[in-house]
């Protein structure tokens, strides 16, 4: 699991986020590299491609003048462990990025219940739970609380808003990582050790899909990074997707090779569905968790 230095408790932990032209911002004395910066250009110049694609969501403005550094609360959220136990808090109770202004106010971060978890963006006062089970395999679920449910889905009791943002990781679950990735990467079969097993999920054809990095027939090592867009109605990678609200997200496989060190080896993805007109706090959700490489090693 991926680890940061922690930092006084009401400090700002310097993190690098997605600037107005989706370039990683680097914290004071720490400066990322040229590749990583050229990955997030691609990142936020695709959602802004796929917008009509995904029911007119637009990217973040790029204004020079639309951005502020803003300290984001870190909710701690309720926790259930398999065999671990919490861990020492490693973040502080804000963290300091820089995002548009017109959405700067509407995100926070969100950890376990010791702050000990790599924080996830999301929309802030939403509802969160957490879970990580025994074999490490870790799930952030982010939820509108009920108060915010409005209009004809609140005349419902129980209604849901179909508005999420989930996020999941897998390390030691060799078969959760084939089934999630074998409808995109050819050679997964080979290298997770599933010759025979016939890819358990396909992708919809309606279904939108951008190598950041890597491609469908990866070799050793494999860094992948697949951003995909899911419209209304459709069942796709997005966790959360299908319903009335498009879900775009990505997720990042890391293969070392079988000689490697196979702590290095894993999976990620978070699935952001709002709206199509709150298109750029996906953006920015998403653009955020692919720069924090999340709970994988660099």
């Amino acid at each position: 699991m991926q680890t940061r230095p922690s930092t006084e408790e009401t400090g700002v932990f310097p993190v690098a986020v997605t600037s107005r032209v989706g370039e990683a911002v680097p914290s004071a004395g720490r400066r990322r590299r040229s590749g990583r910066r050229r990955l997030l250009v691609a990142l936020v110049a695709v959602v802004a491609l796929g917008a009509a694609f995904v029911g007119g969501r637009s990217s973040v403005p790029r204004s020079p003048t639309t951005t502020e550094i803003s300290a984001l609360a870190v909710t701690e959220c309720p926790t259930t462990y398999g065999s671990y136990t919490s861990g020492p808090t490693r973040y502080p109770a804000r963290i300091a990025l820089e995002l548009p202004v017109a959405v700067a106010s509407q995100l926070a971060f969100y950890s376990d219940a010791t702050r000990s978890l790599q924080p996830v963006l999301g929309p802030a006062g939403w509802t969160c739970t957490v879970g990580v089970g025994a074999d490490g395999t870790t799930g952030v679920d982010l939820v509108p609380p009920p108060s915010s449910t409005t209009g004809a889905a609140a005349a419902q009791p129980g209604a849901s808003t179909d508005e999420s943002v989930i996020v999941l990781s897998a390390a030691s679950c060799q078969g959760c990582i084939y089934s999630e990735v074998c409808p995109y990467v050819r050679t997964a079969a080979q290298q997770l050790g599933f010759f025979e097993v016939t890819c358990p999920t396909a992708r919809p054809p309606a279904e939108q899909i951008t190598w950041l990095t890597g491609s469908p027939s990866s070799g050793q090592p494999a860094k992948d990074t697949v951003l995909f867009d899911d419209p209304p109605g459709v069942k796709g990678s997005g966790d959360g997707s299908g319903g009335t609200n498009p879900s775009q997200g990505v997720f990042i496989y890391r293969y070392d090779g079988p000689s490697k060190n196979r702590l290095n080896d894993g999976f990620s993805k978070e699935t952001c569905t709002l709206p199509a007109g709150e298109g750029p706090l996906c953006t920015a959700i998403v653009g955020n968790f692919v720069d924090g490489n999340w709970l994988l090693a660099n």
